[in-house]
């Protein structure tokens, strides 16, 4: 990423000005390699994709959700209309499908994520949502019945993001115990810290996780000790009663996200403005959100761009705007 990829490479010290300037080739920041690569430079980048995934440089977990996001769009347009808008198609059969061709695609390998960054997971909301809904024939604003994400997910019974995350990340674990090396399991249990050994980011929410679970299976788990306080007997009951935790885990459902959810700050009534072009006459707050939802999904376009050209000046004013875009 030009202009950006020299900000990823830092030195300090003395001579750090000169070793940065050594680095830059051209506008990128690159490391030299040895002569028996098959290429003479590599480049420094602050992301990647790998895998299905996304690798940020920071570590953060945004550009990971947006490359999910992005293949499950992808993945998911072609089929919007023809296959979850179809009318003949029973709504356990649409959510068949979405599972296998889009959230997995959504949601692969989501089990190993610390999913505390509310950005990345309104990412995958997103999508998720625009699903459940085509499926629901249910728009998100709507003159009449316009009903919340919340109901959505609870008429097609289908989980929260959270809840999704969660689940795998309980299934996860003991494969996680059964298969890690011991140097991946030491470092799960402690890490380094100038107050003490505290729990990795994973495990202190996989206790979170457990404490949830026990608390939603109150009878069935009610001789269970508190996780935080015995680790050991939950460990036991992964490992040794595989499929009685598998039926736990998938028995455990949520339908709130409180990250997500979205806050009703205005009634349906004040959504005014209403497209006369979709069979559902979804309602928008001005005009200005109905001519852009015109202009995306039905094409339509300002009628002005037919009387003006690239060269950017107004017919009418005699101005100059440089360009087609600002004169519009």
């Amino acid at each position: 990423a030009p202009g950006k990829s020299e900000a990823l490479l830092k030195y300090r010290g003395h001579g750090a000005a000169k070793a940065t300037e050594k680095r830059m080739i051209g506008n990128k920041m690159q490391i030299r390699l040895p002569t028996i690569a098959d290429r003479p430079y590599l480049n420094i980048v602050p992301s990647y994709k790998h895998v299905g995934s996304g690798i940020a440089a920071d570590g953060s977990l945004a550009v990971d959700a947006q490359v999910r996001a992005k293949s499950a769009t992808v993945a998911y347009v072609p089929l919007a209309g023809k296959l979850f808008g179809a009318k003949t198609v029973s709504r356990e059969l649409k959510l068949r499908f979405a599972e296998a061709l889009i959230f997995s695609r959504l949601f692969y390998n989501v089990q190993t994520w610390v999913a505390n960054n509310s950005f990345a997971i309104k990412t995958l909301n997103k999508v998720y949502m625009q699903v459940l809904r085509r499926i629901a024939d249910s728009c998100r604003f709507q003159s009449t019945n316009n009903v919340s994400d919340l109901q959505v997910r609870t008429v097609l019974n289908a989980p929260s993001v959270e809840c999704l995350l969660r689940r795998r990340r309980l299934l996860y674990a003991p494969k996680l115990m059964r298969h890690a090396p011991p140097s991946l399991h030491a470092m799960l249990q402690t890490i380094h810290c100038p107050k003490g050994d505290v729990a990795a980011p994973w495990s202190k929410q996989l206790v979170n996780d457990l404490e949830i679970l026990k608390k939603f299976h109150g009878s069935k788990l009610s001789e269970m000790p508190a996780p935080q306080v015995n680790a050991t007997a939950w460990t036991i009951l992964m490992m040794d009663f595989s499929l009685e935790w598998t039926q736990l885990v998938k028995g455990y459902i949520e339908y709130q996200s409180p990250m997500t959810e979205r806050v009703e700050t205005v009634s349906n009534s004040s959504f005014t403005f209403v497209c006369n072009l979709c069979s559902c006459r979804p309602a928008f707050k001005c005009a200005k959100a109905v001519a852009s939802h015109q202009r995306t999904k039905h094409k339509i376009t300002n009628a002005l761009g037919e009387y003006l050209d690239d060269s950017g000046i107004c017919p009418v004013c005699s101005g100059n705007f440089h360009n087609r875009v600002r004169l519009l």
